[in-house]
């Protein structure tokens, strides 16, 4: 078992050494993909779209939140119409009325967002920029997977090792008891004292 744990946290110590490498030549890739955009438009010109995909997502986000409540909403009134053998009244359709009134305000707030960075950035730029930008976004996230990926195997490595840790231990203990045993034998055993020659009588 001991060897089978000792093989065990090998692999995983290799795995984790590949997984950082990777990581490493993934964020050298990004460095130098965001440098090479800045270079070719600017910071500032980037900055702002930048800014405005970051608005596009969360007005996506807003957007599909919007979406997922008014199906709850619905489904809920349909389930109390069914159950209850009613048409869904006021009270019923107004249960899920503030949490889609605050999913209305960040939808607006995100689309006010939207509406500002594209003038500030400019359609000719975005059109230049965003492409670079999404690639960079693929990026981060293979990088994200990535670091996660590090992180579980550490925590199997720290796992495995406190396993041979216990291993050992009790290896150690089992060695201890059975010393010990062979010691107490050893002392308890009567000693036999030598016969003197001639003392024995002949019958």
């Amino acid at each position: 078992e001991m060897n089978q744990s000792a093989e065990h946290t090998n692999k995983l110590e290799l795995h984790a050494s590949q997984a950082e490498v990777r990581y490493r030549q993934r964020l050298a890739h990004w460095s130098r993909l965001h440098r090479n955009l800045i270079e070719e438009h600017g910071a500032q010109s980037v900055d702002r779209a930048r800014r405005y995909f970051e608005a596009e997502e969360a007005l996506q986000a807003a957007a599909e939140r919007i979406r997922n409540i008014s199906q709850q909403i619905s489904a809920a009134g349909q389930d109390a119409k069914a159950a209850a053998g009613v048409e869904v009244n006021d009270e019923m359709a107004a249960q899920g009325k503030p949490e889609h009134e605050v999913a209305l305000a960040c939808f607006s707030k995100a689309l006010r967002s939207v509406e500002y960075w594209r003038a500030k950035a400019g359609e000719k730029r975005l059109d230049s920029i965003l492409p670079s930008l999404r690639l960079l976004r693929e990026h981060a996230k293979k990088l994200d997977t990535e670091q996660e990926h590090i992180v579980a195997l550490s925590q199997r490595i720290r796992a495995s090792k406190a396993r041979y840790r216990s291993s050992m231990k009790e290896l150690e203990r089992i060695s201890n008891t059975i010393h010990e045993r062979r010691s107490s034998g050893s002392e308890s055993e009567p000693e036999h004292e030598p016969v003197p020659a001639g003392s024995r009588q002949e019958v």
